[in-house]
């Protein structure tokens, strides 16, 4: 500006340029100062808000000196106090951009003041620097208004950029760990995603998904779903639950399941929601979910279970009674005198229905009713009391169940009754394998990790194999033809209610012992944790 006025015929006072001399040099620090303000030869440091208190106040003073200094000259360096003026505006709160508009009023005020005493005979300049101020001070709020509007739009567009990130990324995790395989193609049979259990049963690589390739360009195998896309577009409906595709070969000669139930889903812009002139073929996307055919019978097929079941805990319901009544007759016959014949009859009678009442409670006792009356409970008292009963009611010889009960004090969180319909079935099965000599039955109770219990009940017969073990916890399988096939899945029903695990283990093939069921009992710790609920 001094340059300027120079070239349009004014001489500026030597203050002035001493004064812009100064403050282009105050302008030169500061920028070195920021530019080195992150290295370790920066010894000073300011906060945001003190850098723009500093900055705008550099510029308040270096331009309130040019004001003053040529005022007197005839010049009017006014203009430049807008500047800071509306960068308090933009930069600072509300209160502090209306004080730095106050004070720049106060300051074209004391101005005028002055070149009025200085020049009586001029026009008065009171109205113009009123206008002027009242000008700076509307400046300041509006420019403020429009920052902090900036500024909440700001907020609220990376909020939203966040959001989308954060649902993009759960969205990309769904799809990457779904079971069912998710295959998407565009109107023209480009394959655009697919997941690694679309890879899997369509048999691709990892390195090779297929991506932005054509259903075409990737081999004859996959006509079967380009056959499938095809259709449903000609037909422009598919099944809700799928169709089943054949797939006699491979894909690229990898192992695929023969038969894939293919689920369709259309994704297209209603014409409604379009721009004319922008009708864009490519918004047309085609779904494809993918599963093995082999699966969806197994999930069928065990629906079809899960109602027989229920259905199977009706009829025993309503079985008790009438099998009471049977068992009822039969004793008052048992009273009168019979012949030989009959009392074998009515023993036949009295041994079946023992063994229907026990399937029955068997069935019942398998539904799912809750957690039961779990409490604290002693693991070796209740264990030491079950075996002697058991001892007496089955006609179990002596010294053929042995007792190790490592632990006096070994507390566990448990129904105890539920606990002693676990340990009996385990007797039961145990006595029942084994060779029933002495020792031949053993129940372990010891510590286990944390506050939990372990018991244990292990016996001396030949060990399971293995392709019995894979099923030795479903339900209605028994190797024995007169088995209910229910007593070990009632077991684990019964811990998975209290939070408790059981398992078939396989001890050292060189002891007399090989064969063990271990069940791991919740300690007290479990009451607070919430295993009691399970």
């Amino acid at each position: 500006m001094q340059f300027l006025g120079s070239a349009a015929g004014h001489s500026p006072r030597t203050a002035a340029l001493l004064i812009s001399g100064l403050y282009a040099l105050e302008a030169c620090a500061l920028a070195g100062w920021m530019w080195g303000r992150g290295r370790a030869g920066a010894v000073i440091r300011f906060s945001p808000r003190a850098w723009i208190v500093l900055t705008i106040g550099a510029d308040l003073v270096a331009f309130i000196m040019l004001l003053g200094n040529e005022s007197a000259a005839g010049l009017n360096h006014g203009a430049l106090l807008v500047l800071p003026v509306l960068m308090a505006g933009v930069l600072m709160s509300r209160p502090g951009a209306l004080v730095t508009a106050a004070v720049v009023a106060v300051v074209l005020l004391f101005d005028a003041w002055s070149l009025s005493l200085r020049s009586p005979v001029a026009p008065p300049a009171w109205l113009g620097s009123v206008l002027a101020g009242m000008g700076l001070l509307a400046m300041a709020w509006l420019a403020g208004e429009l920052s902090a509007r900036l500024r909440r739009e700001e907020r609220a567009a990376v909020d939203s950029q966040q959001r989308v990130r954060q649902q993009a990324g759960l969205n990309q995790l769904v799809i990457q760990e779904m079971s069912e395989g998710l295959l998407v193609i565009d109107r023209h049979r480009r394959v655009l995603a697919l997941n690694p259990s679309a890879q899997v049963l369509l048999g691709l690589s990892g390195s090779d998904p297929a991506s932005h390739s054509s259903l075409q360009h990737l081999g004859p195998s996959w006509s079967p779903l380009l056959r499938a896309v095809e259709r449903a577009r000609a037909e422009n409906a598919w099944p809700a639950g799928g169709r089943v595709v054949s797939w006699p070969d491979g894909p690229q000669g990898a192992a695929v399941p023969t038969k894939l139930r293919v689920r369709l889903r259309f994704t297209r812009q209603l014409a409604s929601d379009r721009m004319p002139g922008l009708e864009d073929p490519e918004q047309d996307l085609c779904v494809l979910l993918l599963e093995d055919e082999r699966v969806v019978q197994v999930r069928v097929q065990q629906e079809k279970l899960a109602a027989m079941g229920r259905v199977s805990a009706g009829i025993a319901h309503e079985i008790r009674n009438p099998l009471a009544a049977i068992a009822q007759a039969n004793e008052l016959l048992s009273e009168d005198r019979l012949g030989r014949s009959q009392v074998r009859l009515v023993s036949i009678i009295a041994d079946n229905v023992v063994r229907l009442r026990r399937l029955v409670d068997d069935i019942l006792e398998s539904l799912p009713t809750g957690a039961g009356r779990a409490g604290a409970m002693n693991v070796v008292e209740l264990v030491r009391t079950v075996v002697n009963d058991w001892r007496g009611t089955g006609g179990v010889g002596p010294g053929v169940v042995e007792l190790n009960l490592c632990s006096q004090q070994a507390q566990a969180w448990f129904d105890p009754e539920h606990l002693r319909r676990i340990l009996v079935n385990l007797l039961d099965n145990a006595y029942r394998h084994s060779s029933r000599e002495a020792r031949a039955v053993t129940v372990t109770v010891d510590l286990g990790l944390g506050d939990g219990v372990v018991l244990m009940v292990s016996n001396d017969g030949p060990p399971i194999s293995a392709d019995v073990e894979l099923h030795l916890f479903e339900p209605f399988f028994s190797t024995r033809s007169r088995g209910s096939g229910l007593g070990l899945y009632l077991c684990k029903e019964l811990c998975e209610r209290h939070g408790a695990d059981i398992r078939h283990v396989r001890l050292d093939p060189g002891q007399r012992h090989a064969t063990a069921f271990v069940v791991l009992l919740p300690g007290l710790s479990a009451a607070s944790s919430g295993w009691g609920s399970l």
